[in-house]
C-alpha cells in the first residue's frame, strides 16, 4: 500500500497555488537593487560591489519527533541547515544568521538545549548567530510544543553568483551525501513509522547535514558551475540550476543476478509506461498545473523521450513511436509549454522518420523562445534584474534548435530559423544595437 503527502495531511497542491498566487504581489515591491526573488534557492539583493543572499525556513514536523522522544539538541542544526544550504546555492558565504522561537508556555531548558543546536549549525557554517526572537503565546500552542523559524545571509560578488549562466552542455552532475531525510517531508515519515520504533524515531531524527565546508574549497577555486539543494520537492530541484538544460541523472551501477553490471532495462520501462504508469492527473485535460507540477510534467516528457531514443538505439523504432506519441498526447505542447527537454523529442521523431511531427515541435520551441525575449525586452531595465536568466536560457535553447536543424538537414526549419537569425539574436541580447 502507498501513501501520500495528501494522506499524511499534506497538500502540496494548494501550497503551490499560493506560492503562484502571491508572486505578482510580491514582485510588485521589488526596486532596481533587487537581483533575483521568489522562486530561486535563495534572493539576491545589492549593496555596494556584493551581493546579499537570503533565506529563510523552518524544520516543520521534524519538531513532533523531538517532542515525542524529548530530544531537542540536534532540531537547531536542522534549522540552521536548511536555511544555509539554500543560499549555498547562490555561491555566496554564510555571514550570520537569526532565529525566531515560538512556544505557548517558555520551557527554558527545552529552549536552552534547542539553542545548543542552533550554536551548533551556525558553527559547521562558520556564521554568527547575532540574533533571534522567543515568542510566549499562551493558547497557541500546547503543552511542551513550539515551532522554530529561521533566517541567513550571506554575501557573493556579482562575478561568482551561480545563477545557470555558467552551466554548459557535458557537464557532471556530483550528488553529495546527505545525512537521512533531511527535514522535508516529515508529516509523511512519521506517518510511516510506528509508535514503538524508537530506533527509528531516533535515525529520523538526525540532523540535516550543513554542506558549507563540503564545497567552500570549490566554491574558492571557482570549480563549480551550479548548486542544487535537494530537499521537498526531491530530484525535481535540479533543473532549477538551469532549466534550458536537461539533467541526466545516472543511479549508481549495482549487479544483476549474473554478477554483471546492468544496463537499463527498457522493456520493463515501456511496460511501466504503457500499461502500469499513474499519471496522477497529467493526463486528465481538465485539471490545472501550477508551476511546480508543469516542471514535473517536463521531467516526465524528458523521461519519455530518452527511453525512445534507448529504444530506437536498440531498433524498436513501432515502440519508441507509441512512447513518443504518448508522451504528445499527455503532455502536449498546448498543455505544456516546450523546453529544452523537447529537443529530444523532436530527436526522436527525426530518428524515426516523422520528420513533420520533429520540426513542428522544434519550431514552437523556437518561436516561444522569441515571445519570452520580447517579452523581458519590453520590461523596464530595474525589473529585468529580477526576471533571472531568461535571455541566456533563450538563447541557449534558440541555439540548440538550429543545431538538431542542420544536424538533420531540415531545409525548411534552418531556413526559418536563420531568416532573422541576427535580429532574434538581438533580441536575446546577442548583438549590440
Amino acid at each position: 500500500m502507498s501513501i501520500t503527502y495528501k494522506d499524511a495531511g499534506v497538500d502540496i497542491e494548494k501550497g503551490d497555488a499560493l506560492v503562484e498566487k502571491i508572486k505578482l504581489k510580491v514582485k510588485s515591491t521589488y526596486g532596481d537593487r533587487v537581483r533575483s526573488g521568489v522562486g530561486g534557492f535563495a534572493c539576491l539583493y545589492e549593496v555596494g560591489d556584493r551581493l546579499l543572499a537570503a533565506g529563510t525556513d523552518g524544520v516543520g514536523t521534524k519538531l513532533a519527533l523531538a517532542k515525542k522522544l524529548d530530544k531537542h539538541d540536534t532540531i537547531g542544526i536542522d534549522l540552521v541547515a536548511m536555511c544555509v544550504n539554500d543560499i549555498l546555492c547562490t555561491g555566496a558565504q554564510p555571514l550570520f544568521f537569526m532565529d525566531y522561537l515560538a512556544t505557548g508556555k517558555l520551557d527554558v531548558d527545552t529552549a536552552n538545549h534547542v539553542l545548543d543546536g542552533i550554536v551548533e549549525g551556525c558553527l559547521q557554517s562558520e556564521c554568527a548567530l547575532i540574533g533571534g526572537e522567543t515568542a510566549e503565546m499562551p493558547g497557541m500552542y500546547g503543552n511542551g510544543e513550539y515551532d522554530l523559524a529561521g533566517f541567513a545571509v550571506g554575501e557573493v560578488k556579482p562575478a561568482d553568483v551561480l545563477d545557470g549562466s555558467r552551466v554548459n552542455e557535458g557537464d557532471v552532475l556530483i550528488g553529495l551525501p546527505s545525512s537521512g531525510f533531511h527535514s522535508n517531508g516529515y508529516s509523511l515519515v512519521r506517518k510511516l513509522i510506528k509508535d514503538d520504533e524508537t530506533a527509528l524515531m531516533q535515525a529520523a531524527l538526525t540532523p540535516t547535514k550543513i554542506y558549507w565546508k563540503a564545497i567552500k574549497g570549490l566554491l574558492e577555486k571557482q570549480l563549480l558551475n551550479g548548486v542544487s539543494h535537494v530537499t521537498g520537492g526531491g530530484l525535481l530541484n535540479i533543473p532549477r540550476i538551469n532549466e534550458g538544460f536537461a539533467y541526466q541523472i545516472v543511479p549508481i551501477k549495482t549487479k544483476n543476478t549474473d554478477g554483471q553490471f546492468g544496463r537499463v532495462d527498457t522493456e520493463r520501462m515501456y511496460k511501466n509506461v504503457m500499461e502500469d504508469f499513474k499519471w496522477g492527473g497529467f493526463d486528465n485535460p481538465n485539471v490545472y498545473l501550477d508551476e511546480n507540477h508543469l516542471r514535473m510534467a517536463t521531467n516526465i516528457r524528458n523521461n519519455l523521450s530518452r527511453l525512445a531514443l534507448a529504444l530506437i538505439d536498440e531498433g524498436k523504432e513501432a515502440k519508441a513511436k507509441k512512447v513518443l506519441d504518448k508522451s504528445m498526447e499527455v503532455l502536449s505542447g498546448e498543455r505544456v509549454p516546450h523546453n529544452y527537454f523537447s529537443i529530444f523529442l523532436a530527436e526522436g521523431y527525426f530518428r524515426i522518420g516523422e520528420f513533420e511531427l520533429g520540426e513542428a515541435i522544434l519550431k514552437q520551441l523556437a518561436e516561444d523562445r522569441i515571445k519570452e525575449m520580447d517579452y523581458f525586452n519590453s520590461l523596464p531595465q530595474h525589473k529585468r534584474a529580477a526576471a533571472g536568466r531568461e535571455p541566456e536560457t533563450a538563447m541557449a535553447i534558440y541555439m540548440e534548435v538550429l543545431k538538431m536543424a542542420q544536424q538533420y538537414e531540415r531545409e525548411e526549419l534552418m531556413q526559418f530559423l536563420e531568416k532573422d537569425y541576427e535580429k532574434n539574436m538581438r533580441r536575446m541580447g546577442f548583438f549590440n544595437e
